[in-house]
């Protein structure tokens, strides 16, 4: 009768080099997904503004904030991917916290600025594929309309975070500015 130890014991060379292939591959696999996604935030610029009766758009101080129509934003973002494989970004919104409340906005890609007939215009940024090993840099910006908040509030802004979901659907947030 054949022993099972046996026929190991005859094979064991290859059955040491299938081992060692297989545990080689898995390693790998798992020191590639290592990594973290950075960001850094910089160049944050924001102003109060109201329309003339022509449609352009004054900048206002922001102590005659009764008089503003909309806040507008804007900021450089760059986001470092330093694993070796693909991951992506998702639900990017801007918040702001006051004193008493906090509200989102998701912000345009400056980078999608069109010429239309009556301005300029760019698309939302709601999502970013991170290649590896590599720093992506975006310009973003946005308004937030008299209706969605009180003007007067933005004296009272204390933070302003990103917000985001990874690739594995985790929530991020990060901190862009703190107001003292």
């Amino acid at each position: 009768m054949i022993d099972i130890f046996d026929i190991i014991k005859e094979f064991e060379g290859i059955f040491g080099v299938l081992l060692g292939v297989i545990v080689t591959m898995v390693s790998t696999e798992l020191i590639k997904r290592w990594g973290k996604i950075y960001t850094y935030f910089d160049n944050w610029n924001a102003s109060l503004y109201k329309q003339n009766k022509y449609g352009e758009s004054i900048g206002i101080d922001f102590v005659d904030y009764e008089e503003s129509d909309y806040y507008k934003y804007e900021f450089d973002l760059q986001i470092f991917n330093s694993s070796q494989i693909y991951k992506a970004l998702r639900d990017i919104r801007i918040e702001f916290v006051f004193d008493n409340k906090s509200i989102f906005d998701i912000p345009n890609n400056n980078v999608t600025s069109r010429q239309v007939a009556f301005g300029i215009i760019s698309d939302e940024i709601k999502s970013i594929n991170l290649i590896p090993m590599q720093i992506l840099d975006y310009k973003l910006s946005g308004y937030i309309k008299e209706d969605r908040i009180n003007m007067g509030d933005f004296r009272t802004l204390k933070k302003i975070y990103f917000h985001s979901k990874n690739h594995k659907g985790k929530k991020v947030r990060e901190l862009i500015k703190e107001f003292k």
